[in-house]
């Protein structure tokens, strides 16, 4: 008699797409090398730091890696104010790397 009992999951199934690595994402990929410095480390996005600056909390950045979700158009903008807004000891610099066309493919369409 099998002593091991049979472990069962609960809560919401996953998705077949939930080991897909999120740095591998296009979005991950484009917010990496376009997002002013103090948001990334190296090639890592800083996740906390971006959440809290744009008021969400980081795991709604994160589910914005998948590729089927789709953030809001006020959140895209806010991501390019981000990338426009830069300061480089302590004086404003425009960066504007993060485009409007970066995001679109991300953005919830109207």
């Amino acid at each position: 008699m099998n002593t091991l009992a049979k472990t069962t999951r609960t809560g919401r199934p996953r998705k077949k797409n939930a080991e897909k690595n999120i740095y591998e994402t296009t979005l991950y990929k484009t917010l990496a090398k376009k997002l002013p410095p103090r948001f990334v480390d190296g090639d890592k996005v800083q996740v906390r730091v971006l959440a809290a600056e744009l008021g969400v909390h980081h795991y709604t950045i994160y589910r914005w890696m998948d590729p089927e979700a789709r953030m809001s158009v006020k959140t895209a903008n806010k991501l390019l104010d981000l990338s426009k807004k830069v300061k480089v000891e302590g004086k404003a610099v425009t960066c504007g790397k993060l485009t409007r066309e970066d995001l679109l493919p991300h953005t919830v369409s109207l």
